[in-house]
C-alpha cells in the first residue's frame, strides 16, 4: 500500500485556518533518528546490516541524504529494509511500479484541494527513487540487468521545475538571514562575504586560517583544498577573501561560544587543536566510546538549511546562489575582465596567468579590490562609510589627470549605475508584492 501523509508540522504552521508550514514527510529527519534506523533489527537480514552495506557504496557526503531517503520510502510503502529484501523479486518489482505510478499520477493530475508538490517535491521524490534503487543494487537484489535499468525510468524522466542559476539580491540574503534559526545565521553571513562551495566552506576553513586580530583579516585557500583538489584542470587554482567588519565580529563571537561549549561539556582540547578545527561545527555533542566529542557540520545539514529556507521564504537559495551573487557584484564593480573576480570566487585564471599570477598573496592589493565590493558583500555594511569612499574615489580620479568637474561627473555616473543595478535587482520582487497586494485587495472587496 502506497500512502503519503498529508499532515503538516503544527509547529511550522502559522495560520491554523490555512494549510501552511512544512509537511511531516518533508521535515528534516534528526541525526539520532537516522542512527536508530541504521541500527534497528529491521535493517538486519541474516546477520547483515542492509543499510550499512548500502552506506559503504556511497561517499561520506551523500550518506545522510541517502539513508533519510530510504527511511521516507519505508514510510510511504509501509515496509522495512528487512521486509523489502525478503520479498520475492516479482512482488518487489510490483511494489516499485506502484510507487512510481502513484507519484506520476499525483504530479500529472494535481488534486485542487492538496498541494502535493509541497508535500513531496519532485526533486525529493527523485532522490528517494535514486536512493532505493542504489540500496537494491548494493544488496544484490535478484533483478536482471534489464529489469534493474527499467526501475523508475518514467519517474526519472519526469520534468522538475527548477530555477537554475538564480541570482539573489542583497535583500533576499538579508531576508534569508532573518528567517534561519539563530545557529544558522552565521552561515548566511559568512557565505555572503566568502562565497565558497559547500564542501569548501565546511571543511577547508579552519580558525588558524583567519587572523581575527586584524581589522580586515584575509583568508587564503590553495587548490588542494578547493574543488578538484589541485588535480589536472584544477591545478593552480587560488581562493582569497577579505573578511568584512561585521563578519569578523560575528566570527569572534562564534569562536568564544564554541570554546565555551567545549568547556561546558568537559571536552579537553588545546588552543592549537581548536585552531585546526573547521569553524562550522555540529550543534550536537556526541558520546563515542565513553567520551564526548563535537564533529564538523555535516554536508547534508547545510543542504537542509537551504531546503527549509526555500519552503519558508520561497527564495530558491542554495550554497551556489552566493557565488552567483558575488560574481555579479564583482563584474559590476571590478570589471568583467578582473582577475580579482576569479580570486574572490576560487576560479582558475586563464592560460599562463594561472601559474604565475600571485597577486592574491598581496594583502594590500586584495584589500584595495575588496573595498570596491565591500558594501555589497558585507551583509550589515555601515552606509555612513559611503561618503569616505566617494572622497577616496575623487582623489583617485584626480591622480589619473581628471579635472574636478570630470571627476565629479565620473563619480555621478558610477553611483547612478550602481543605484539602477540595485533597483533592477529587486524590481521583480516589488512587482510580485504589488500583485499580491492587488489580489488581497480584490479578495477583501469581493467578500
Amino acid at each position: 500500500m502506497i500512502d503519503v501523509s498529508l499532515k503538516t508540522c503544527p509547529i511550522c504552521t502559522k495560520n491554523k485556518n490555512r494549510v501552511q508550514g512544512t509537511s511531516l514527510m518533508g521535515h528534516t529527519i534528526p541525526e539520532e533518528a537516522r542512527k536508530r534506523f541504521i541500527l534497528s533489527s529491521e535493517s538486519i537480514l541474516n546477520n547483515d546490516n542492509l543499510i550499512q552495506r548500502y552506506e559503504r557504496s556511497l561517499s561520506q557526503s551523500t550518506r545522510g541524504i541517502a539513508v533519510r531517503s530510504i527511511m521516507r520510502f519505508c514510510w510511504i510503502t509501509h515496509e522495512t529494509p528487512k521486509e523489502l529484501m525478503s520479498m520475492d523479486p516479482k512482488e518487489l518489482r510490483k511494489l516499485l511500479d506502484d510507487f512510481e505510478n502513484f507519484f506520476l499520477e499525483q504530479y500529472s493530475n494535481p488534486n485542487p484541494t492538496v498541494e502535493f508538490e509541497k508535500i513531496v517535491p519532485r526533486n525529493q521524490c527523485k532522490t528517494i527513487a535514486t536512493s532505493i534503487k542504489g540500496f537494491l543494487k548494493a544488496n544484490c537484489v535478484g533483478f536482471s540487468d534489464m529489469e534493474y535499468k527499467a526501475i523508475f525510468q518514467n519517474l526519472f524522466s519526469l520534468a522538475v521545475p527548477t530555477q537554475k542559476h538564480y541570482v539573489p539580491t542583497k535583500e533576499d540574503l538579508r531576508k534569508a538571514y532573518s528567517h534561519v534559526p539563530e545557529s544558522s545565521k552565521i552561515l548566511i553571513h559568512f557565505l555572503t562575504n566568502v562565497p565558497l562551495r559547500r564542501n569548501e566552506a565546511l571543511h577547508s576553513v579552519t580558525w588558524n586560517k583567519i587572523d581575527l586580530s586584524k581589522q580586515y583579516p584575509q583568508l587564503i585557500i590553495e587548490s588542494e583544498q578547493l574543488k578538484g583538489h589541485g588535480k589536472r584542470k584544477y591545478r593552480n587554482t587560488h581562493f582569497t577573501a577579505i573578511i568584512c567588519e561585521s563578519l569578523r565580529k560575528a566570527l569572534i563571537e562564534l569562536r568564544q561560544k564554541e570554546r565555551e561549549r567545549f568547556r561546558q561539556n568537559g571536552i579537553i582540547i588545546s588552543e592549537d587543536e581548536f585552531n585546526k578545527l573547521p569553524i562550522f561545527l555540529s550543534s550536537d555533542v556526541i558520546l563515542e566510546q565513553g567520551q564526548k566529542t563535537i564533529k564538523p557540520l555535516e554536508f547534508s545539514a547545510l543542504g537542509n538549511t537551504f531546503f527549509m529556507l526555500q519552503k519558508r521564504v520561497k527564495i530558491p537559495l542554495s550554497c551556489h546562489s552566493f557565488r552567483y551573487y558575488v560574481q555579479g557584484v564583482c563584474d559590476r564593480m571590478l570589471g568583467k575582465d578582473s582577475v580579482w573576480t576569479l580570486f574572490f570566487l576560487g576560479h582558475k585564471l586563464p592560460t599562463i596567468k594561472a601559474s604565475y599570477d600571485k597577486d592574491y598573496l598581496n594583502y594590500d592589493l586584495a584589500l584595495e579590490n575588496f573595498k570596491k565590493i565591500e558594501p555589497y558583500v558585507d551583509l550589515f555594511y555601515d552606509e555612513s562609510k559611503i561618503e569616505d569612499r566617494l572622497k577616496l574615489r575623487f582623489t583617485e580620479l584626480k591622480t589619473q589627470g581628471k579635472t574636478d568637474d570630470e571627476a565629479l561627473e565620473q563619480i555621478f555616473k558610477e553611483r547612478t549605475q550602481m543605484l539602477l543595478s540595485e533597483m533592477n535587482s529587486f524590481k521583480k520582487e516589488i512587482f510580485v508584492n504589488i500583485e499580491k497586494a492587488e489580489k488581497e485587495y480584490k479578495r477583501r472587496t469581493e467578500e
